[in-house]
């Protein structure tokens, strides 16, 4: 899903490889958005682990983007 969104729906990482999504994946902190169960969005923490971090490859998607969820 998140290779998917990337490399086909970003405007940011078009093209982008499995290998090199795999490798910043397991090299930041990630946190996925789940709704019933079905991962509908995704954000990494890139840090130096030390004084900074920066938010990036952050998405939500398209079908579930505007929407209202209640508890």
């Amino acid at each position: 899903m998140i290779h998917n969104f990337l490399t086909n729906e970003s405007g940011w990482s078009s093209g982008i490889s499995f290998e090199k999504v795999k490798k910043s994946i397991h090299n930041s902190w990630n946190f996925g958005i789940y709704f019933k169960q079905q991962q509908i969005g995704y954000a990494r923490v890139i840090s130096g682990f030390s004084t900074i971090a920066y938010l990036g490859d952050i998405f939500i998607a398209k079908e579930y983007r505007g929407l209202q969820f209640s508890k």
